[in-house]
């Protein structure tokens, strides 16, 4: 359960950083 946890949290970080980068995230558009 740890280990699946860590996971979801490593991507989502990923995500939120990746839409930070971006100048207007695609989703919201």
């Amino acid at each position: 359960m740890t280990s699946a946890t860590n996971s979801v949290v490593v991507t989502k970080g990923r995500t939120t950083i990746v839409a930070s980068e971006k100048p207007k995230p695609p989703s919201n558009a």
